[in-house]
């Protein structure tokens, strides 16, 4: 655009409101408002109302369901306009609305046991982790039901999706197991740090993120540092490992307490130090973005923020999505085991 152009632009921006009465109110479309879902360490699920920060239903299961909550939720994952709920002690997992505002279904995964994460491929087709029974289950979602299992290492926990590789996180024997969710095969089983728990997919650069909780952690053998490992599905390789810590010494006492992955290339981790994070572009440095202990992370992917529960378990902050800004901070009403912004 030319500058004559850039003038004449302006002009009729100016002369457009100077028409305009003093009395005529500015109407602003613009909605700021969102919700944080909380899911109790204890059965407990709660929601608060942003930038609030109320708590608008301390007791959301039986608003939903006009019982009480048996089993809580160690899971909650947002796949397009549903939220998937895993429960903790249970084989089932519970579905609920865009805006948890409505349990939609209940979907049954009974014949292998309880389950601790859950991935999609696409709209049809899910995978759980069932660590007793060292499967993943593959779950048909246009029936709600898990219509067959796939054995996979030594109690399988976190779980992760990178285009039609499923990647797993074998917890007691050190593993990843790649799947082809094509032909629901294993073709790959990668070793890793000690403890691998919590799984990213970082689809851009066809790799998965682990979280390995170090020796010491699920174990009685001497604490070592957790470890940050970055596998490569396609050419099914670990291509990095880092020690996953700011400061060395502190290293081995250290318990990260979940991983998310941002569309902006940032895997973040919370932990006693603070809240880390490496860039997985480049997966060649460890920062600490903040300076408080943190326990939980969740994300809201939608206004592109993390939340971060504090030592307390229960103060939570939220922060943009690279860890670097505050915008804003509430309390759960009890401890939280898992957690999920909402927006609107």
């Amino acid at each position: 655009m030319t500058l004559l152009h850039r003038l004449l632009a302006l002009a009729a921006l100016c002369l457009s409101l100077a028409s305009c009465s003093p009395d005529e109110p500015l109407i602003n479309s613009f909605n700021d408002t969102y919700r944080v879902l909380f899911a109790a360490a204890e059965p407990g699920l709660s929601v608060a109302q942003m930038p609030s920060a109320n708590i608008v239903d301390a007791d959301l299961y039986r608003t939903l369901t006009g019982a009480s909550q048996t089993t809580p939720y160690v899971r909650m994952v947002q796949y397009r306009d549903e939220i998937f709920c895993v429960k903790r002690d249970g084989s089932t997992i519970d579905v609920l609305s865009q805006r948890a505002d409505t349990l939609l279904r209940t979907i049954d995964c009974s014949p292998y046991g309880r389950m601790t994460d859950i991935c999609f491929v696409n709209a049809t087709t899910a995978y759980a982790t069932h660590p007793d029974s060292n499967v993943v289950s593959v779950i048909d979602l246009t029936v709600d039901r898990a219509v067959m299992s796939i054995k996979v290492g030594a109690t399988p926990i976190g779980i992760c999706s990178v285009g039609n590789q499923v990647c797993v996180a074998n917890q007691a024997d050190n593993t990843v197991t790649i799947i082809d969710s094509r032909t629901n095969t294993p073709t790959a089983t990668l070793n890793v740090g000690a403890a691998p728990t919590y799984m990213g997919g970082d689809a851009e650069r066809d790799q998965c993120v682990v979280v390995c909780l170090g020796e010491g952690k699920v174990d009685t053998k001497p604490k070592t540092t957790p470890k940050m490992a970055f596998v490569n599905v396609v050419k099914k390789q670990v291509t990095t490992t880092l020690d996953l810590t700011n400061r060395p010494a502190d290293g081995p006492n250290l318990l990260p307490g979940g991983l998310v992955v941002t569309a902006t290339a940032s895997a973040l981790v919370p932990c006693q130090q603070g809240l880390l994070r490496v860039l997985t572009s480049t997966r060649n440095k460890v920062s600490l973005m903040q300076f408080d202990p943190y326990t939980r992370i969740g994300y809201n992917a939608a206004r592109a923020e993390i939340l971060c529960v504090g030592a307390d378990g229960v103060s939570t902050t939220i922060f943009d999505e690279y860890g670097e800004v505050t915008k804003a901070s509430l309390t759960a009403p009890a401890a939280v085991g898992a957690l999920l912004g909402l927006a609107p």
